[in-house]
């Protein structure tokens, strides 16, 4: 016990991948809308970079 739910995932960039796609599959983050990066990685508890890389992810699909 004692891991959060990043640690669950096989990376952090799976793990952002998958939680912003959750935001905007159920509407809490408008798809196209301008996203404050650092805020955002803040929030879902991963730093910029794993985020980075799961939005370059989402945008190419």
């Amino acid at each position: 016990m004692g891991e959060s739910a990043a640690e669950l995932y096989t990376t952090k960039a799976d793990y952002a991948y998958l939680r912003v796609k959750e935001l905007i599959l159920s509407g809490r983050l408008a798809p196209g809308s301008v996203i404050a990066q650092a805020q955002l990685a803040r929030d879902i508890g991963i730093s910029t970079t794993p985020l980075r890389e799961a939005l370059r992810r989402l945008k190419s699909e």
